[in-house]
């Protein structure tokens, strides 16, 4: 990474961490927000109801059904929309270890990061160490509301249908229906599905029949 790029990065973190505490009011410390007890707490300046009440929890605390401990982020009507889970726990269906960090979409899905590689529907999975420092969110996986496997890197490549794919941070991950049949893949490697030569780092769809809709290898970064 060159020293212009490394310094465009600061600048994008420090401005992105600057913009999301201007959103925010200041610190509320011992706060109670809809009978939960908080080291402090904070609000959301516009008050839209869309937006959330962030804060650091006293102890275990169980918020949905969920065990949650350290941050946890709510709707103004108390529902949970961020969590770090207390205790190896289920997330519609899912087992996940302690730690395990779970986003509720608006459209209710799940965006799950973990320290370790889980196995989810069979799939083995990269882990996202959150932890880490200028973490930026980049997305570990999805569920479907109910529990089926939306969208994941995996740890290596894989066989899915018969077509080889592979992790692919740049290129996109793997994109599944709700019944588990392939969308959209990065290949892994020169091969021929359906009859049409398809190389390498090719991105692939499918329809929800199983037909290749598109193939080709698309530009990264221009080039």
């Amino acid at each position: 990474m060159t020293k212009r790029s490394i310094i465009l990065l600061l600048f994008y973190f420090f401005t992105l961490v600057n913009t999301a505490w201007g959103q925010y009011s200041k610190w509320e410390k011992n706060a109670n927000y809809h009978g939960i007890e908080f080291k402090k707490i904070r609000y959301r300046k516009d008050g839209k109801e869309s937006l959330f009440v962030n804060g650091i929890l006293k102890q275990k605390t169980v918020i949905d059904g969920y065990p949650c401990h350290k941050n946890v982020t709510l709707t103004k009507d108390g529902r949970l929309k961020f969590f770090i889970l207390a205790e190896d726990f289920e997330v519609a269906g899912n087992l996940f270890k302690k730690e395990t960090q779970v986003i509720i979409r608006s459209n209710d899905d799940f965006l799950i990061y973990t320290l370790y590689k889980p196995v989810v529907k069979g799939y083995h999975i990269k882990k996202t160490n959150y932890k880490k420092l200028f973490f930026m969110g980049s997305t570990n996986f999805q569920l479907y509301p109910k529990g089926e496997l939306k969208f994941f890197q995996p740890a290596e490549d894989i066989e899915i249908e018969g077509i080889r794919c592979k992790p692919s941070a740049v290129r996109g991950g793997i994109h599944l229906y709700e019944n588990g049949r392939l969308k959209e893949c990065t290949s892994a490697k020169d091969q021929v599905i359906q009859g049409k030569q398809v190389g390498k780092n090719f991105n692939l769809k499918f329809n929800q029949e199983g037909n290749l809709t598109y193939a080709k290898k698309e530009k990264v970064f221009g080039k």
